[in-house]
């Protein structure tokens, strides 16, 4: 499991975008009656984050921008329009 994934990633992995990405516009409950689902539950970002620094012992040293929204960069404002799809970035960067 992890936090509810709610950002694509402009850093090189293939993902959805902002509109397709459900948790970026729903809520647990709103989820829950989407899917049909009686609960759902999300690992905290720093729960996951602890869980990971005690198995492997790393600080510090991951991406947690489509969890959080902070990303490890400056990322174009442009970027974050809803009408922007991901290909777009990718044709701009050339990747």
């Amino acid at each position: 499991s992890s936090p509810p994934v709610k950002h694509p990633c402009f850093m090189g992995v293939d993902m959805a975008t902002y509109k397709e990405l459900i948790a970026h516009k729903m809520d647990i409950p709103a989820i829950c009656e989407h899917i049909g689902a009686d609960s759902l539950d999300y690992l905290s970002l720093p729960g996951m984050l602890t869980s990971i620094q005690e198995t492997v012992g790393f600080e510090n040293t991951y991406c947690t921008a489509c969890f959080s929204g902070v990303y490890p960069i400056k990322i174009p404002d442009w970027l974050f329009a809803e009408s922007r799809d991901k290909m777009l970035f990718e044709g701009v960067w050339g990747t």
